[in-house]
């Protein structure tokens, strides 16, 4: 959709750790899938790292066809291939890529622009005033005390971990790596 960018006047970019983000990315399928009643899957794929790494294993696979389909370009086939070893690669390769994005957006919107991140909110909840104020909002009721989710970097292997931080350093833009890392 196009949106008048009139009505734009003010911008959020929250930003989540990549690893919780794509564990968290994972357990919203799970969710879906309890929905459904899909037990086999949900029996392939137990909420824990081993379940994790599975879906991983079967993304993966999956998407490995498209990941080199020679209309992404030589360059975005290298670097899958290069990187191939990371669990839920394309997950990871989107998180990078939305982020470029929304910064791009936002530049091209022009206006305010607040960049908040996630694990600043289970830290301290001077971040939810904050942010009401930035958006001119006012607060009708006590804010709900922020519960963060775990982190989830032990799902991942020290040379997986270093993998995506090379991953998202080559494919991010200079200033979306600056507030990423």
């Amino acid at each position: 959709a196009i949106y008048d960018q009139s009505i734009i006047a003010r911008t959020v970019h929250l930003i989540r750790n990549p690893f919780d983000n794509v564990v968290s990315r994972f357990h919203l399928k799970r969710n879906q899938m309890i929905g459904r009643a899909e037990y086999d899957w949900l029996d392939s794929y137990p909420d824990n790292k081993t379940g994790f790494r599975g879906f991983c294993t079967y993304l993966n696979k999956k998407f490995e066809s498209q990941e080199r389909d020679t209309s992404f370009g030589k360059g975005v086939r290298e670097i899958f291939t290069r990187y191939q070893t990371i669990p839920c690669l394309s997950d990871f390769v989107r998180y990078f890529l939305w982020h470029n994005h929304a910064l791009k957006a936002t530049k091209t919107l022009g206006g305010k622009s607040m960049i908040l991140y996630y694990e600043d909110y289970g830290i301290n909840q001077k971040t939810a005033y904050d942010l009401v104020n930035f958006l001119h909002l006012n607060i009708t009721h006590r804010l709900e005390e922020f519960r963060a989710g775990s982190g989830y970097l032990d799902h991942f292997e020290p040379d997986e971990i270093e993998s995506v931080r090379l991953l998202g350093k080559e494919i991010t833009d200079e200033g979306t790596w600056t507030i990423l890392r």
